[in-house]
């Protein structure tokens, strides 16, 4: 996502938050494998990592990070520091950003997942690599939607304004952070004219209501 006033420093703190500089060293870490062994990543692999991100940031979104308030004190703490404080605080950076705890496992859980499912080190390193790109992509452009800046590209202004929607809008619909696509199966993309603004939107735990109760 090309910006029209890049500033060195919005790197940085993008590096300080969350899981990103973990994020950036293992892609890292996954060059060096493929170079320094004449390995190459499969290109369809990779492709599929990527599609596998693309749905799992959908659900995980929609079903967990807007799930139900949980009756569990523990349980109900990981939802608000997940995602419900997010909706709460949008600009706070601390909120934005997938936490360490959450990030790193998830990205060992798909590793093992991807070595039992193809038995293959290559192909498995390589859909890793679609996941683990696609899942920094994710945190960058959710990161650009929420500062003050503007980006540079048609595609750019549109992807954040799509997702300012899912916050000031209507927190029912626009789920997908970086693939809209996948809303449109699920029934969650719509024009913003036809969807009724929302009064829960910064507060999802508070005012908790069934999403196929909303009439759009």
């Amino acid at each position: 996502m090309a910006l029209t006033r890049s500033k060195p420093d919005h790197i940085t703190t993008f590096l300080k938050h969350g899981c990103n500089l973990v994020l950036v060293g293992s892609l890292a870490g996954l060059g060096a494998y493929f170079l320094t062994g004449r390995r190459r990543p499969r290109g369809r692999y990779v492709a599929s990592g990527m599609a596998v991100w693309a749905v799992s940031e959908y659900l995980v979104h929609r079903f967990l990070f807007h799930g139900r308030p949980a009756e569990r004190p523990w349980v109900r703490y990981l939802q608000r520091r997940l995602h419900y404080d997010h909706h709460r605080h949008p600009h706070e950076l601390d909120l934005l950003f997938l936490p360490l705890w959450f990030g790193v496992p998830n990205a060992m859980l798909f590793t093992q997942v991807y070595l039992k499912a193809t038995r293959d080190q290559e192909k498995a390193m390589s859909i890793l690599a679609g996941t683990l790109g696609s899942m920094l992509y994710y945190e960058w452009v959710h990161y650009m939607a929420h500062i003050p800046l503007t980006p540079s590209t048609a595609w750019g202004r549109w992807m954040k304004k799509y997702h300012l929607l899912h916050h000031y809008k209507n927190e029912h619909y626009w789920f997908g952070v970086t693939t809209p696509v996948v809303d449109v199966p699920f029934g969650t993309y719509r024009n913003a004219i036809e969807v009724s603004r929302s009064t829960t939107t910064h507060d999802l735990e508070g005012d908790y209501v069934e999403p196929d109760r909303i009439n759009g």
